[in-house]
């Protein structure tokens, strides 16, 4: 089974605390303060979000994970479990910075995190983004993460 938004932009799934659980994909127009969504079977995570979110959990069993906050975003715990190479964390904000506290996408898939403002961590050492590739892409400072390998574009 998924959950999905029937396309109509003015659909929105509105709460302070989401709990998305799906055995497919999922793929929803949120205004939340909160989120936790997981997968456990094969299928995409897609989040739209209108403002800012912190995500407390999102977890894709197989499939990529794809969230836009209109906001600032914080990555408390956003994982990919099926280290394919097909199944990367994309992570954009359009206003605001993103946080990065735990992101995991295994060691053969890619993390792409593009934010309007800024990327910054927590100021923990055990701040890490694990991936095969990391691409950071910020109108603003990058604060250095642990990660795996780093891609920063020229054109910045």
């Amino acid at each position: 089974m998924a959950i999905t938004e029937e396309g109509d932009p003015e659909t929105v799934c509105r709460a302070n605390e989401l709990g998305a659980f799906s055995g497919g994909p999922i793929t929803l127009d949120t205004e939340i303060n909160f989120g936790t969504v997981v997968t456990n079977s094969a299928g995409a995570i897609t989040v739209d979000q209108a403002d800012g979110t912190i995500l407390t959990s999102i977890v894709s069993h197989d499939g990529p994970i794809t969230v836009t906050s209109g906001g600032p975003l914080t990555a408390t715990s956003v994982i990919s479990t099926a280290d394919s190479g097909q199944n990367g964390i994309d992570l954009t904000t359009t206003a605001g910075d993103i946080e990065v506290i735990s992101i995991d996408a295994g060691s053969v898939n890619d993390v792409t995190l593009t934010s309007a403002v800024a990327i910054t961590e927590d100021g923990d050492p055990a701040t890490v983004v694990r991936a095969n590739e990391l691409v950071a892409v910020s109108g603003g400072p990058i604060t250095p993460v642990s990660y795996t390998h780093l891609t920063l574009p020229t054109n910045r």
